[in-house]
């Protein structure tokens, strides 16, 4: 579960939502940091408090609540906001804001209510990971970039600088080849000192020639270093399509 923040003026209010998420936390076995706020700022930033790794934020219904919901959302994209109302004029005046709140929670918060709102963002959560992994991150100057992993032809490193290569586009950004791999799936292997490709991409792989042929008619050369590596990611490609039929 992620760590949880919650902002609210009522001390009755906050202990109760305390001992929700803890009941929830134990029940789900899923360990979660809590901390309430008492006061409710205009806007957070990263410090020894709030970090940028995801969390889930609960806060009051009130004038600064849009303020905050939208520096919460800049540390980080996949925060979570949940809006504690006190009533349906909390509802009507804080969503068509623009709090875009992943749930409501009506007060006084009950348990069932605020269970099935941390489920439904577990499974949102898991969902959200698992599809972040699925794509290559890198920085182009101050810029960062998001490519879908099974759209990656390969990877080639020339002086220093890496070359990410689609069927459509081209990007260079420096990124040591190490770690590149780290953030690649097992369908990427190192097949020279300067190439990691895609398997899931290779038309042909001939041995006597020492060369792959990708989708778009690249071509490639094999460094004998690295052929069993290429021939063992080639092996559980072809099984992994053998136990789809």
């Amino acid at each position: 579960m992620l760590d949880i923040f919650l902002f609210d003026t009522d001390s009755d209010i906050s202990k109760s939502i305390c001992d929700i998420c803890t009941e929830y936390a134990i029940r789900s076995n899923s360990p979660a940091a809590f901390k309430a706020f008492s006061e409710i700022p205009e806007s957070i930033c990263a410090d020894g408090v709030f970090g940028r790794e995801a969390a889930l934020y609960l806060v009051k219904g009130c004038e600064r609540c849009i303020s905050l919901a939208e520096s919460i959302r800049r540390l980080n994209f996949q925060n979570y906001i949940i809006l504690l109302a006190d009533g349906l004029s909390d509802i009507l005046n804080y969503t068509s804001a623009g709090l875009r709140p992943a749930g409501i929670l009506m007060k006084p918060v009950k348990y069932e209510a605020a269970e099935r709102i941390f489920i439904d963002i577990s499974a949102d959560l898991k969902k959200s990971r698992a599809d972040l992994r699925e794509q290559f991150r890198f920085k182009i100057r101050a810029r960062e970039y998001t490519v879908p992993q099974d759209a990656i032809l390969y990877f080639e490193a020339v002086n220093k600088k890496m070359t990410l290569r689609t069927a459509g586009q081209v990007f260079e950004f420096y990124m040591p080849s190490e770690e590149v791999l780290k953030q690649l799936s097992p369908r990427f292997v190192r097949i020279h000192k300067s190439f990691i490709v895609n398997v899931g991409h290779i038309s042909v792989a001939d041995y006597k020639n020492m060369t792959v042929e990708l989708d778009d008619c690249s071509v490639i050369y094999i460094s004998r270093t690295y052929k069993v590596n290429l021939q063992t990611a080639l092996a559980e490609l072809a099984n992994e399509k053998s136990d789809l039929r």
